[in-house]
């Protein structure tokens, strides 16, 4: 927690110019799912200044994916995928809308401690890692 809020007051100073109006803190996949959220929260916002907003797995894909289809050239539809450290979102739009969107429960940081606990990256891990990927993707 203390690299956050380390990390959290070197932000906080760049966002002193910032109208108050634009801006937005939120928290993805590691807040929602840790136990100790409201710990973290509680001196993250004082850090801060601001509220930080803990997003539903949905909210967080259709963000993603609004800010890739404003910064990036093309058209029509599109797939965006976007691995975090506790989840992974799938996002098909078409302009600047989202159309279909999911968030999985599907890291890196979940799976190295899932699948590479012993941090050996030997056929057996490799392996059951993509057992695992398989079956969590097997839905859609």
């Amino acid at each position: 927690m203390q690299r956050g809020w380390d990390c959290l007051s070197l932000f906080a100073e760049r966002l002193q110019d910032i109208p108050k109006e634009n801006i937005r803190i939120v928290g993805t996949a590691t807040l929602r799912t840790a136990t100790n959220v409201d710990v973290f929260l509680t001196k993250a916002n004082q850090i801060l200044g601001y509220p930080i907003q803990v997003i539903s797995g949905e909210e967080e894909a259709a963000t993603i994916y609004k800010g890739v289809a404003h910064t990036s050239g093309g058209t029509g539809r599109r797939l965006v995928v976007d691995i975090g450290g506790a989840s992974t979102e799938l996002i098909i739009g078409e302009g600047f809308e989202p159309k279909a969107l999911t968030s999985l429960k599907m890291g890196c940081v979940t799976w190295l401690e899932r699948f590479f606990k012993d941090r050996q990256l030997n056929k057996a891990n490799f392996e059951r890692a993509i057992e695992g990927a398989k079956q969590t993707l097997a839905q859609f």
